[in-house]
């Protein structure tokens, strides 16, 4: 699942909620974008997902990945997100 939002606040307030979600979450933080933390997130009753959210100009990233796919690929798509332009 991904979700995006473009926010109208300056891009340092968005970076600024990026990371009071990332604490939120208990994630550990990463080098994507402005900000960005990865972590495991509680969807089911026995099942944890990977999940990436991350700050990206006036943009807030969500990524949530199964448990089969390894954090490596998600920080890999993550990264790619991460890297285009907006149009």
């Amino acid at each position: 699942m991904l979700g995006v939002e473009r926010s109208r606040l300056p891009t340092k307030l968005v970076r600024r909620e990026a990371l009071k979600s990332i604490a939120r979450s208990r994630f550990r933080t990463v080098k994507i974008g402005d900000v960005a933390g990865v972590g495991p997130v509680q969807v089911g009753v026995n099942e944890k997902d990977l999940g990436v959210t991350m700050a990206v100009g006036k943009e807030i990233y969500v990524l949530v990945a199964s448990p089969e796919i390894h954090e490596r690929g998600v920080l890999l798509l993550a990264r790619r997100i991460a890297a285009q332009k907006r149009l």
